[in-house]
């Protein structure tokens, strides 16, 4: 289980990239539109050439590749995931349409500094990076999302959040702006109008499928942040740089998280590196995380890399085990590993 921690902690922020790459492109293997076959062959490569068959069901397990069994060698294991496709495709063929559309410039070069260390350990049978804790901890906020710059004004139609020329804008419907009066029946609307999943719109007679979208940009700081039931479709999130924060008297407010020695009610108040201790009471206080042998209550008190120990008569933050990898080494061909004798 610890293994298991440890490795959503240090891969979960840029899982989604992670997903989406590609190896062995000889022309812009981070472009958007190359990164998903740059992670197929990569992946491909590691399971085939670096890994035995007897190894693949470690694999399986350890390396989240899914069943690439199924595939007779590398080769058919690229094509054939090439031609089948993926959500991940599907993401970033959203993110090449966008650019060429002028709603977005990707970062091409932060994307590669973000996940260009894991295609490397797969096209170089780097087992320990792949299947073990040789990867990094932390993830920079840059990797965190899709890095680039938004290029819609405010208003203007758009796809995805990503589009938005201002931080921290969603990509939402046009009628997320609109204060619809309530209805229970056709009956309670006016000219023009039917009642639809509770609230009047208007009636044009016809059936219309669209997905407009349009940038909303996001609630500023110091601005209240709680849900308005006269916009029920709009959703509050506030501008980039900020959370919305819940005080005592249960207002909520857009501010930039609580810095060490604050005020908080939950660790979300806090900003990275600190956690909301309430053992002296609400409200609590933000507090460094817990380094090694410190006394702890659960994970999220505890430094990346470390778990609170809760099998000790009084729980602290240890370390996991390390983890040596002795499988996909890249010895296809060779002669079998020499594996560690048990003492």
């Amino acid at each position: 289980m610890v293994k298991s921690m440890l490795f959503a902690r240090r891969f979960g922020p840029i899982a989604l990239a992670l997903l989406a790459l590609p190896a062995c492109n000889l022309t812009c293997p981070y472009s958007a539109d190359q990164v998903f076959e740059t992670q197929v062959r990569a992946e491909c490569h590691f399971f085939f050439a670096c890994c035995t068959a007897g190894e693949v069901d470690v694999v399986n397990e350890q390396g989240g590749f899914g069943d690439l069994s199924r595939f007779q060698d590398e080769e058919n294991c690229v094509d054939e995931r090439l031609e089948e496709g993926s959500d991940i495709n599907l993401f970033f063929r959203g993110i090449s349409q966008a650019e060429q559309a002028g709603r977005f410039r990707f970062d091409t070069g932060v994307f590669q500094s973000c996940v260009e260390g894991r295609i490397n350990a797969l096209n170089s049978c780097d087992a320990d990076f792949v299947l073990g804790d040789a990867g990094p901890l932390e993830v920079s906020d840059e990797c965190s999302g899709v890095p680039g710059e938004g290029l819609v004004d405010d208003g203007d139609p758009c796809f995805f959040d990503y589009e938005c020329a201002i931080k921290g804008s969603q990509c939402l419907s046009p009628g997320a702006l609109e204060n619809p009066e309530a209805c229970a029946l056709d009956d309670d609307c006016g000219n023009d109008e039917v009642c639809d999943d509770g609230f009047c719109a208007l009636d044009t007679g016809v059936i219309e499928i669209h997905d407009d979208k349009i940038c909303i940009r996001p609630i500023e700081e110091g601005e209240d942040c709680s849900f308005d039931p006269d916009f029920p479709n709009l959703p509050p999130f506030c501008a980039f740089g900020t959370i919305c924060i819940t005080a005592q008297d249960g207002d909520q407010t857009c501010e930039v998280p609580r810095e060490d020695g604050d005020n908080c009610l939950v660790t979300s108040d806090c900003e990275r590196g600190l956690f909301c201790d309430l053992e002296g009471g609400i409200p609590g206080e933000c507090t460094p995380l817990r380094g090694e042998r410190d006394d702890c209550n659960s994970n999220a008190e505890c430094k990346v890399g470390l778990f609170c120990d809760q099998s000790r008569s009084t729980p602290t933050c240890e370390a996991p085990l390390p983890v040596d990898v002795f499988i996909c080494t890249g010895i296809q061909g060779a002669e079998d590993p020499n594996y560690p004798l048990a003492k």
